[in-house]
């Protein structure tokens, strides 16, 4: 039997596959020693937290408060320092029929396309 510490209201995913979909609360940045993000997220009307890590922050990018969001744990791959890195798919819902990956957000007005 493997013992596994329980942290309320915190996403863990464990294996490929496992995801969180909520509405995007708010995110705190620079929390604890490691200077990380904390994202919030609504989960059927319970907060639950999402850690920012150097693969999925970048994704988080784009994303506003109320934004549905959909967090995919895909896997790991080595780093430069020789540890795992998990990865992350990020979607959003737009309003659209179609998901879109957050990549294809436009980050700053200037990236907005105009007519």
């Amino acid at each position: 039997m493997v013992m596994r510490k329980i942290e309320p209201g915190v996403w863990k995913p464990e294996k490929e596959g496992d995801k969180i979909k909520g509405t995007f609360i708010s995110k705190d940045e620079g929390v604890g020693k490691f200077e990380s993000t904390a994202y919030h997220l609504e989960v059927d009307g319970t907060p639950m937290t999402v850690w920012g890590s150097a693969a999925l922050t970048p994704k988080m990018v784009g994303i506003k408060p109320g934004d549905l969001v959909e967090i995919e744990y895909t896997g790991t791959t080595p780093s430069e320092k020789g540890a795992d890195t998990k990865l992350f798919d990020v979607s959003v819902d737009d309003g659209m029929d179609e998901e879109v990956p957050v990549e294809k957000i436009p980050q700053q007005a200037a990236d907005v396309p105009t007519d």
